[in-house]
């Protein structure tokens, strides 16, 4: 295979925008992110039949060391694997002694892998149609939140703000889940990397009264497909409904703009419905989305357990209980070594 460094931004761009399935987490955009903020160092691997695949090496005394498509992407397939892609990685991987590869998506994959993990995606058709296919529920609670004052900002590739405002309520809404936040590092590398290089935006609802902000999110464009990746918001503002207010303000500036043709909604756990039911109510079309895990040195596939039913465990508890500042730092030690 041909190896593209990450050192060749250019290069791997070119290849990877050859196919029609690539997405801002296919892009040296993204490999530069996970660099910055994590260390790991990616490389571009293109097959003899011009497959792409972006990997990740990831060196954890933790968790061992192993390649990955990348971390933290919600999706990242072979693109163009044809049925020799996925052989040729499989060889890369053995002579790095990876404890094990993973990819996310199914295409090059072969037939009768199973999956290591599963999920689902949403995604959303734009253009100047795309609001007449919003569900009552939605566009009743679009109206609430257009009569509620609420003012709605987009920060571009000049607005080095939207990160920060952004992360303040991160910290927020991780703790909400019972998940300490990712690293602040990690998301002004998204600024540096993505936002400023204008592959992203990010879209601000603050409360008309106090101007405080009430909910922001991340979104991504890259191949002719935006991704939504991050979303954050204050729950005692939830009733003014500003998540609403914020995905029509991004669908319909992303139908403006005419640059994505998709909008994909990122992936959701199996097990949860009410996520799938408010991403459906924008008109989206649901798939499944499954991860694959393969053992080189032992030729053989890690097979996942069932979905869980939702449900806090342990750990849950455990972040919700601990002070904010000791949950950012428990972020920051765990998240290198996972992905």
């Amino acid at each position: 295979m041909q190896v593209i460094p990450i050192s060749n931004s250019q290069r791997w761009d070119e290849e990877v925008s050859k196919h029609s399935g690539a997405t801002i987490f296919h892009s040296a955009a993204w490999a530069k992110v996970i660099e910055e903020a994590y260390g790991h160092r990616s490389n571009l691997y293109v097959g003899a039949d011009g497959s792409a695949l972006p990997i990740a090496e990831i060196k954890s005394l933790i968790t061992g060391k192993r390649g990955h498509c990348i971390p933290f992407a919600d999706r990242c397939a072979i693109l163009g694997g044809g049925k020799k892609a996925f052989p040729e990685v499989v060889h890369i991987a053995k002579d790095k002694a990876w404890k094990y590869l993973e990819v996310r998506g199914k295409n090059g994959i072969p037939e009768n892998a199973p999956p290591s993990s599963q999920f689902v995606s949403h995604s959303i058709s734009l253009g100047s149609a795309a609001a007449e296919h919003f569900s009552s529920s939605t566009r009743r609670a679009i109206r609430k939140a257009e009569g509620s004052g609420l003012v709605v900002k987009i920060a571009l590739s000049n607005d080095f703000d939207g990160i920060e405002q952004y992360y303040q309520l991160h910290i927020q809404t991780r703790r909400r889940h019972g998940l300490p936040p990712q690293p602040v590092r990690f998301f002004r590398a998204i600024q540096r990397h993505i936002i400023s290089e204008g592959l992203g935006f990010i879209v601000i609802v603050e409360d008309g009264a106090s101007s405080q902000v009430i909910a922001s999110a991340i979104f991504f464009e890259f191949g002719g497909t935006a991704f939504y990746k991050f979303g954050a918001s204050d729950t005692s503002a939830w009733s003014l409904r500003p998540n609403n207010l914020l995905f029509s303000h991004a669908i319909a500036y992303l139908s403006e703009r005419n640059q994505s043709s998709q909008l994909d909604l990122g992936r959701s756990d199996l097990p949860d419905v009410e996520l799938h039911r408010f991403k459906r109510g924008w008109g989206a079309e649901e798939f499944p989305l499954k991860y694959f895990s393969y053992r080189p040195l032992d030729e053989s596939w890690i097979a996942g357990s069932p979905p869980e039913v939702s449900g806090d465990k342990i750990y849950n508890h455990l972040f919700r209980a601990l002070p904010s500042t000791v949950n950012r730092l428990a972020g920051s030690l765990l998240y290198p070594h996972i992905s």
